[in-house]
Order: structure tokens, then C-alpha cells, then sequence
């Protein structure tokens, strides 16, 4: 399109000339084409793509903008945008562009965030303890192992030479607790000796220990009466004789406190992982005790599994019970 002004060739759709800024003016065809409607606005369409626009800053005094030489003037940038035709029109909205958020059913909470009490919590908790007493064992800890065999022996001697449950029950109470302080010490690597079987047994320290002991010994007998309620008292206590270690100055009301506190949320995990050993060693209990019926060979394997259960069973449970608290102590710190 000619400038009538300049005579500068403008694009064919410009408003302004490019060049001195006069408004222009489409020439009026000698003949008229007139096309279907449709075709038209298509090729309006097309056109507007391309059809460069000049913009004249709407800031300018009207004799600046109508004087093409003025520095004002010469800042106008020339720019492209898509000129819709009527016959497709456009709604008009005043609201910005906002950042996009997905709808709600797409949230997913961050993974901590998830309750430690779910599936996948318990999941895990049970086979980081199987893999922890596992990785234990095949360190061959043939020393903690004496030493679990030595208790029992100690055991079974204070029930025969003790005769009285007033003398031989504090007895076992704190060689249980010696028992529990090899166990934490042998899942930590520290160097174990037979002391650590008798630190309970220590000057000023064996009225102390099996007070502590006994007092959880006798909340666990009163409870045991109440269907369901004694296996989580058992468990709100299981660690008591970790917290007397730890702390040697506690009373013994306060470590049952502490051992009630630390367990909450963790009860259930426990009692679930120990009921997957008992289940398994139930039922290699039932297989050995049919092969015991085969005449001849029978019998001795069977003696040979009582021999190996009686060896093997409280040493896994104590180790066990050794990472469950090493564990929750960890995640579960309680002052």
C-alpha cells in the first residue's frame, strides 16, 4: 500500500505509514470480488499472522505525533500481532494468568507426611530388625552366644540352690539385665566381656536393679489377668532394664514412666515382628514333633532341635529386642 504523503510502499493491511507516520488510506477496487463468507474470514485469518502493526505511543502530545520529525515520534517500535476478524470473536476477560495448581485428587502428600504407624512403616521396621539381627548373627558372636548360654545355665542353678522365690527371683531378675546389656553392647560393636553379665550384680547397685526389675515384673503379673491389655503393657515395658542402664540414677517408678513413653506408637511393630519368629518356630515345632514319631531316628532329631531351640530362641529374642530399642530410642528420644 502507496503513502499518499511519502509514496513509501507500506504492508498492505498497515494503518500508518512506516516512514512518515500518515495515516493511510486502502484504495477503493475498480471491480468488487465478493466470496463466500467463510473464505473470506480464512483468509483474514491468514493474512493477520503476518500483517505487521505500528504502534504510536499513547503518551505523545497530539502535535508530536502528527509531526513525523520529532524525536518522540521515532521511538515507535513496529510490532506483530494476530488481528482477529469479527467473524470469529474473542471473549474479553480482565483476570491475569495464574501459576497452574493441579486439581485435589492429583495431591499427593510428601512422603513424611505419612503416618509411622501405616503399612509401609511397619513393613520397613520389621525387616531393617531382621536385617540388623541378621547381620549380627553372621558375625558369629560366638562370645555373646557363651555368654547367653552361661545365663541360662545361672539361671536354672539359682531356681535349684536358691529354693526360696524371695532369693532366687532378684537373681534372675538382674542376670536379665546383664543379658540385656550384652545384647545393646554386641549390636553396637563394643567390645564385650563376662563382666557385662554381672554389672547388675555390682556394690550398691543389685537392691537397685532388682527393685527396678521386680517393679516392672509386678505391673506386668497385674496386668496379666486382662485379655489383649496385658500384651501391650508387656511391650509399654519392654524397656525398662535399657532405661536403667542408660540412666543409673532413675527410680525404678520412672523408668517405668520413660519405657511407657518411648514405646508409644512403636507397640503393635514390635508385637508384630516377634509374632513372626514365634509363628515360624511353631511351626518347626509341629514338623519335628512328627518327625519324632519315625521309629529309630525320630526321637534323636527331635532331641537335637530341643537342644538347638533352647540354644538358639532366647539369643535371637534378645537380639531382637536389643535393635528394637537401639531403633526407637533413635526416632523416639523421650528426656
Amino acid at each position: 500500500m502507496l503513502c499518499q504523503k511519502c509514496g513509501v510502499e507500506n504492508a498492505p493491511r498497515a494503518l500508518f505509514c512506516s516512514s512518515c507516520g500518515n495515516k493511510l488510506e486502502a484504495p477503493v477496487p475498480s471491480e468488487a470480488v465478493v466470496e463466500p463468507q467463510m473464505e473470506q474470514a480464512s483468509e483474514q485469518i491468514v493474512d493477520a499472522t503476518t500483517a505487521p502493526i505500528v504502534e504510536q505511543p499513547a503518551n505523545l502530545p497530539p502535535e508530536t505525533q502528527a509531526d513525523p520529525q520529532s524525536p518522540e515520534a521515532s521511538q515507535t517500535t513496529e510490532t506483530y500481532a494476530p488481528v482477529v476478524p469479527a467473524a470469529f470473536p474473542q471473549p474479553q476477560s480482565n483476570q491475569q494468568p495464574t501459576a497452574f495448581t493441579p486439581p485435589p485428587e492429583y495431591y499427593q502428600p510428601p512422603p513424611d507426611q505419612h503416618s509411622q504407624h501405616g503399612g509401609y512403616a511397619t513393613q520397613g521396621f520389621i525387616l531393617d530388625s531382621y536385617s540388623r539381627c541378621m547381620s549380627f548373627l553372621f558375625r558369629r558372636p560366638f562370645r555373646v552366644w557363651g555368654l547367653t548360654l552361661m545365663c541360662i545355665l545361672m539361671s536354672m542353678l539359682s531356681v535349684v540352690f536358691g529354693i526360696l522365690p524371695i532369693v532366687f527371683i532378684p537373681i534372675l531378675l538382674v542376670l536379665k539385665l546383664g543379658m540385656v546389656n550384652t545384647f545393646l553392647k554386641g549390636i553396637k560393636g563394643e567390645d564385650i566381656s563376662s563382666t557385662e553379665l554381672f554389672e547388675g550384680f555390682g556394690k550398691g547397685r543389685f537392691l537397685r536393679n532388682a527393685g527396678g526389675m521386680g517393679w516392672m515384673a509386678l505391673w506386668t503379673l497385674i496386668w496379666m489377668p486382662v485379655p489383649f491389655a496385658n500384651i501391650i503393657k508387656i511391650y509399654s515395658y519392654r524397656f525398662v532394664p535399657y532405661i536403667m542402664l542408660n540412666d543409673p540414677n532413675i527410680p525404678a517408678t520412672e523408668a517405668l514412666k520413660k519405657s511407657m513413653a518411648q514405646t508409644r506408637g512403636h507397640k503393635a511393630m514390635m508385637f508384630i515382628s516377634d509374632l513372626i519368629i514365634i509363628l515360624a518356630t511353631a511351626i518347626l515345632s509341629v514338623i519335628f514333633y512328627f518327625i519324632g514319631q519315625i521309629p529309630h531316628i525320630g526321637p534323636l532329631l527331635l532331641l537335637l532341635y530341643l537342644i538347638v531351640f533352647i540354644a538358639i530362641f532366647p539369643f535371637v529374642i534378645g537380639v531382637l529386642e536389643a535393635v528394637y530399642y537401639d531403633k526407637i530410642s533413635k526416632s523416639n528420644p523421650v528426656d
